[in-house]
């Protein structure tokens, strides 16, 4: 992933790691629990969030995990 602003370009590997697919949560079936983390050119990690997404309904649960 490489970030713009004006002349200067930052780059940064973004993962997508799958914890639950297919669960229950808050009564929905069919919701997943994943984790976003964005880290830096040198491996630092910039944020690291937990989502879990219900079909139908959107995103029902965040969570800061720095």
């Amino acid at each position: 992933m490489t970030e713009y602003q004006g002349t200067e370009q930052r780059t940064f590997r973004a993962t997508l790691r799958m914890l639950q697919v297919n669960y229950t949560a808050d009564d929905r079936s069919g919701s997943m629990q994943f984790d976003w983390i964005l880290n830096g050119r040198m491996g630092r990690t910039i944020f690291h969030e937990g989502y879990v997404f219900s079909p139908l309904v959107g995103f029902v649960d965040y969570d800061n995990r720095l």
